[in-house]
């Protein structure tokens, strides 16, 4: 219980580590213009839960070959419904933005539009996180997540007070993108 535990902080931590630190480091309004478009892009996620949820005890099966065909075509659904759902947002961020918070809000627009984008490795990240922990190697996820967290409060350090809010969007994508590729390293190691 207590590695699941410890995973639970830590992606809350990674996950709001941009917030936290923009509040330090920048002002109340680039806090306001972040959380704004991560609503947007948390809403999107939640498809992808439901969908990992359902799928979840499906990969805790040892029958390798089901997981195997479960896991390609989820695999398949997910990514394309991310990419599908990275783009859909970046074209309408500006009346996205509009309809749910105001024209005091159009600076989140180009925030919202790179944040889009971390649509695809959240995907990535998700269904490999639930995998692993499906196959009882909670220290690995740990340990992916917590250099995640650590690349993104460097990130964040370097990025916020360069370029406000839009700096720490790109953070969270190039910490998701690394997050990612960390975990399909780990995957790739564990499936030899």
């Amino acid at each position: 219980c207590l590695p699941i535990a410890l995973i639970a902080i830590v992606g809350i931590v990674y996950q709001k580590l941009s917030l936290a630190t923009l509040s330090f480091l920048g002002t109340a309004s680039m806090v306001g213009l972040f959380s704004a478009a991560a609503r947007v892009v948390e809403a999107a996620r939640i498809g992808h839960v439901a969908v990992l949820t359902a799928l979840y005890p499906a990969m805790a099966n040892t029958n390798q070959i089901k997981l195997s065909r479960t896991f390609r075509v989820s695999w398949f659904f997910l990514l394309l419904i991310s990419a599908v759902g990275s783009v859909l947002i970046c074209l309408f961020a500006k009346p996205v933005v509009e309809i749910f918070f105001g024209t005091e809000y159009e600076l989140s627009i180009p925030v919202l539009k790179i944040l889009a984008f971390t649509l695809i490795p959240y995907t990535v990240n998700s269904f490999l996180s639930l995998l692993f922990l499906a196959q009882k190697k909670e220290k690995t996820v740990l340990l992916i997540l917590t250099m995640s967290a650590l690349i993104v409060l460097v990130l964040n350090l370097w990025l916020i007070p360069r370029a406000g809010e839009v700096g720490a969007s790109w953070g969270i994508l190039a910490a998701e993108l690394t997050q990612a590729l960390l975990f399909l390293v780990a995957w790739r190691h564990s499936s030899m």
